[in-house]
């Protein structure tokens, strides 16, 4: 094929082939993001997805988030604590609650009262508006968000009807885990460089290869817009 097709054309078919790679490249990108999920309750941490080292610069907390701290975490070994107050620790981590409608309700107070504070303990808004699980979840939750009413108990009008959006994500390993955030906090993804395929002939063995480069990172930035459920810690 080397020998008979024309070059222009033959590097015209790799191209073709290669741009087949793009959604490999998304599935990476996937992969990486849901691993903080999937991995941010392990209290051994989890250096792959954690650490966030680069030339010259050593990431102090390479198994964990910034504080030393899993990203979904509770108690007083594994929960997050102030700067100015490390003795007092704040959970968004809660190991066994399934999803209910009081126990959304639940996670909510979490997230907008009791995690709602500053590192200097001052009062800030956090306002959840997602809920991220696997598909597997989508027919018991879409019942108890979007029904008008409350589950068994017609008459009484449900509240939080149209509250999260409802985010069913195949990346989230484990089926019961679920987690509560806000849009666009927390959590930061750096595209750094798009994805880019070259095709090249080496003369000695004559042959074409095609390649791809795509750099970009993820990291959590800020526990506190996201809450964690029935998430196995090890």
């Amino acid at each position: 094929m080397i020998s008979d097709m024309k070059e222009g054309k033959l590097n015209s078919d790799l191209m073709e082939f290669a741009s087949g790679w793009g959604e490999g490249v998304r599935n990476t990108e996937e992969e990486a993001v849901a691993a903080l999920f999937n991995k941010g309750a392990l209290t051994a941490g989890h250096k792959d997805t954690f650490d966030g080292s680069f030339a010259n610069n050593d990431d102090p907390n390479p198994k964990h988030i910034y504080d030393g701290k899993p990203f979904f975490g509770a108690g007083a070994t594994y929960g997050h604590p102030f700067k100015l107050k490390p003795t007092v620790k704040l959970n968004n981590l809660t190991e066994s609650l399934n999803i209910s409608y009081a126990n959304i309700q639940t996670v909510f107070s979490a997230m907008t009262v009791t995690n709602a504070l500053n590192e200097r303990g001052e009062r800030i808004k956090i306002e959840p508006n997602v809920i991220l699980t696997n598909p597997k979840n989508r027919f018991q939750l879409d019942q108890i968000i979007q029904s008008q009413y409350e589950i068994d108990k017609y008459g009484n009008k449900n509240v939080m009807e149209g509250m999260f959006n409802l985010l069913y994500w195949r990346y989230i390993d484990d089926d019961d885990a679920w987690f509560m955030g806000k849009t666009g906090k927390g959590i930061k993804f750096y595209d750094r460089l798009p994805a880019r395929i070259t095709v090249y002939r080496d003369e000695k063995p004559a042959t074409w290869f095609a390649k791809i480069k795509r750099r970009f990172g993820v990291g959590v930035v800020q526990w506190r817009y996201w809450y964690g459920c029935n998430l196995s810690t090890s």
